[in-house]
């Protein structure tokens, strides 16, 4: 890459902050500056425009700068760049700008120092180890753990993670019977638009709740020594969560208070190794005592950066650009402020904002220079959660701190943000709830995000209602495979409800169900993606176009098609039905001998599809390579994988899956051509809002779609990966069908796998008993009733009497666990032959949406 001379050796800055631009400008010469950006955020936050005709900006470069060895990968990708300094502008490119300063040569925080600052664990192991005062803590994994820490203390803890930042995931806990709503809360890390799609890892600590007052030391550092020295006073919103609401500069503190909380600050910089750079070391001040809070390697947020200018009469933004170039900025560096400086935060009830006002009044306040509402009307307030719930900010200056937070609060108090209640009694149509043991999991996390929400659920089902009273509000029973009915009942629903979100996870109603939500219009697959989906075919045709790696392929309605096309494919060939779901009729044909019985095979499945793609069979190419399945979700066409599972499946020339296993430290997460491949290919299809289950076979020639399901995973998928990762799906569900960016970091790391029980030959089923306790067991049960007809593939497909599910710290451990709980399911049947060649196609029981009660 080159520079214009007269651009000279640039800055890099890591990481896009808006705000900054007007500051930067002030001291960057044109062209002097290089961006680097993930490209999730440049793509979700419109980088590329921002930046557009920003004098100093000479170009954007688009890195992944959160995975392992991203900084190495950019030096030697970028040997010839020779920038002049590395600047960390966001917490999360501290790491990776540490160590391109130490690849580059520059002056920098150095490596080892940005971790253990960037891990708040890390951090307190190392700085209570140098004798400073840390509250209490411990790592957790799960509310039991944070149990365990509360038992035998009687004061309130702090649930937090240990990476993230902004107040994003922490909460004070008072009451521990309070543990398990607050994880889960906590678990809700989502940061939107700042952050890649990709998961974030995540480690949970909690520790003690410290009352006092609390403080920020600001500090220009070079080589380790102290070269600037400010103390922010602070303010927390009222509420559980620790949440900013004002700051002042210089803080109200004796001298000698101050003084003691920079000496502090020098201890934890000392302590870490940190070499160059600026720290916003945040301590609770009790009895005298500083507590340390956290400490980052970077520019302080909030506005403080402005407010140290306001009442320093320095240009601290300037200075610490300088420090990084190797400047010699001691000169420059006031002792003591000027004057002061305040920021006071602008909040709101949550709900629909209808109308802002007030802030003319408050731009009038004595000593205001800025006032910036970030919600309008018609916009939603959450709760407040972080600092990015807060709603707007007034800055203002004064004699002294003091005057300056008077001022500041004085205008903030003066803007309103009204809001009205976002929750009119809405309703939530829910069509099929499939089976308890398959989808109870589901239903109740989204029962209670819709009463948190305030909306009702109402249920289309084909069958009389048992376990599902609990969860719905009301439940209509109409016969949801035909689609008449089905739609008259909804027709009828709507006529006295007003539908805000529509939902379906059983594969035959998926495509009524997508096509229903495009005309009430509400969140969906759209039109365009729930066809796409539903019919192979055209999975196949849109993907083709799109330029992904596909089988070659043909729709054949006739054997003697499906001979002709075999033979343009060549053997061996996959016959399948063009819209069917389970792996039901797919079979494996080597070749031409085998061509004819599986055509049958494949044509009699699709035949039982009351839709518009029955009695017609897909002809593929067939793919070498393991199989795995991808669930993830889809907002605003922004597609946001969850988990991976890996499948196991039966002897050819059947395709029944027996088992799947999901690590929730899957490399394949992290693999950049499979997640192209996947958000390509959901473009392709015209996927908007909603969760996919897409199946790839992992070719030689890179990832290859055998098809994208409009729904979640089913096989227990969904809840073998919120047991590895904690992300709750249903969670995930409701957020995308009420048109909110679903939470998707993981808070748990485990290896959860599935073990389904086949008999060696078909059987009418006599009893079975699953175990009730094995290494690693989390559940096990009865898939099928005594009486039961189970037949195998080609008679029939999902011949499953039970299954177990197990979990594991690793891969290994995870399969050995679930073959000793396997082999402790003990089955009685009656053996029967196979079915009469004239004997219909039946679907298994297993796929309808019926109750096990009902089977």
């Amino acid at each position: 890459m080159s520079f214009p001379p007269e651009a000279g050796r640039p800055v890099l800055v890591v990481g896009y902050v808006g705000v900054t631009l007007a500051a930067v400008a002030r001291f960057q010469a044109a062209g002097s500056v290089i961006y680097v950006e993930e490209p999730d955020v440049i793509r979700k936050r419109a980088v590329r425009a921002h930046l557009d005709g920003v004098p100093f900006v000479n170009d954007l470069i688009a890195w992944e700068y959160l995975r392992p060895g991203a900084a190495d990968e950019f030096f030697d990708a970028h040997p010839g760049l020779d920038p002049v300094a590395v600047i960390p502008a966001i917490e999360y490119a501290t790491t990776f700008a540490a160590r391109l300063s130490e690849r580059y040569g520059l002056p920098g925080a150095g490596l080892r120092a940005a971790e253990i600052m960037r891990d708040k664990l890390t951090l307190r192991e190392v700085t209570r180890a140098a004798g400073i005062v840390n509250p209490a803590s411990a790592e957790v994994t799960g509310p039991d753990d944070v149990t365990a820490f509360l038992a035998g203390r009687t004061g309130p803890v702090v649930l937090k993670p240990a990476n993230r930042q902004a107040s994003v995931g922490t909460e004070v806990i008072h009451d521990p019977g309070d543990v398990a709503a607050v994880w889960e809360r906590c678990g809700r890390q989502d940061e939107g638009i700042f952050v890649p799609d990709r998961p974030m890892d995540v480690r949970m600590l909690v520790e003690e709740y410290v009352a006092g007052d609390e403080y920020s030391v600001e500090m220009l550092v070079r080589d380790g020594v102290p070269l600037f020295t400010n103390v922010t006073g602070k303010q927390l919103c009222p509420g559980p969560r620790p949440v900013e609401l004002a700051h002042v500069v210089p803080a109200d503190l004796p001298p000698e208070v101050a003084a003691l909380l920079g000496s502090h600050t020098t201890g934890v910089v000392a302590a870490t190794g940190f070499g160059t750079g600026i720290v916003h070391c945040e301590w609770i001040l009790t009895d005298g005592t500083p507590y340390l809070v956290e400490c980052a390697g970077r520019l302080p947020g909030d506005g403080i950066v402005d407010l140290i200018a306001a009442a320093y009469r320095m240009d601290l933004l300037r200075s610490y650009y300088a420090l990084m170039s190797g400047a010699d900025v001691t000169a420059g560096l006031p002792r003591r402020a000027a004057g002061g400086a305040a920021v006071h935060f602008v909040t709101a009830a949550p709900g629909l904002v209808e109308q802002v006002s007030g802030v003319e009044d408050a731009r009038a306040v004595d000593g205001v220079f800025l006032v910036q509402v970030t919600a309008g009307p018609g916009d939603r307030v959450p709760a407040l959660r972080s600092s990015w719930d807060r709603a707007g900010i007034v800055m203002a200056t004064g004699a002294d701190g003091g005057e300056a937070l008077r001022r500041a609060r004085t205008a903030a108090d003066l803007v309103r943000v009204d809001t009205r209640p976002a929750t009119d009694r809405g309703t939530l149509l829910v069509i099929g709830s499939g089976l308890k043991v398959y989808r109870e999991y589901l239903v109740r996390p989204i029962r209670r995000r819709a009463e948190e929400a305030g909306l009702d659920m109402v249920l289309v089902n084909n069958l009389r209602p048992t376990w599902q009273s609990e969860y719905f509000d009301e439940i209509v029973v109409a016969d949801v495979f035909d689609t008449r009915t089905m739609r008259d009942a909804v027709d009828r629903i709507a006529a006295r409800r007003r539908i805000v979100a529509l939902m379906c996870w059983d594969e035959p109603l998926v495509l009524d169900a997508g096509l229903i939500a495009a005309e009430l219009g509400v969140p969906g697959l759209s039109e365009a993606g729930v066809q796409g989906c539903r019919d192979k075919q055209r999975t196949r045709a849109e993907l083709t176009a799109a330029g992904l790696h596909q089988p070659a392929f043909g729709l054949t309605h006739t054997v003697e098609e499906a001979r002709a096309t075999a033979a343009r494919i060549g053997y061996p060939v996959v016959l399948k039905p063009r819209a069917m779901g389970a792996s039901i009729g797919v079979v494996l044909a080597a070749d031409e001998s085998e061509l004819d019985d599986g055509f049958r095979v494949a044509l009699s499945a699709s035949e039982v599809d009351p839709g518009p793609y029955r009695a017609c069979v897909i002809v593929e190419q067939y793919a070498r390579g393991p199989e795995i399945s991808v669930d993830g979700a889809v907002h605003k066409g922004e597609y946001l994988p969850m988990f991976v599972a890996r499948k196991q499946s039966g002897e050819e020339p059947y395709f029944e899956e027996t088992g799947h296993l999901v690590d929730a430290a899957d490399p394949l997460l992290a693999d950049r051509d499979l997640m192209r491949v996947l958000a390509l290919a959901h473009r392709a299809l015209g996927v908007e809002d909603g969760i996919t289950h897409t199946e790839l076979r992992l070719t030689a020639q890179g990832p290859l779609i055998i098809e994208v399901n409009g729904r979640l995973g089913g096989d227990l998928i969904p809840f073998l990966g919120r047991t590895a990762t904690g992300i709750e799906p249903g969670e995930v569900l409701f957020d995308v069908a009420t048109g909110q960016r679903p939470h998707l970091t993981p808070t748990r790391r485990v290896v959860a796998g599935i073990r389904f029980g086949y008999p060696e030959q078909d059987c009418v089923l006599r009893s079975v008993t699953v175990p009730a306790a094995a290494p690693g067991l989390v559940t096990a049960a009865p898939m099928a009733e005594p009486g039961a007809l189970l037949r195998l593939p080609p008679g029939g497909y999902l011949a499953r009497h039970s299954f177990v599910v197990c979990e594991a710290d690793d891969t290994a451990t995870c399969l050995d666990r679930l073959a000793a709980a396997a082999a402790l399911v003990q089955l009685t049947g009656d053996p029967v032959g196979p079915p009469d060649g004239q004997t219909p196609f039946a679907m298994p029981a297993g796929l309808l949406d019926v109750d096990s009660e009902e089977l």
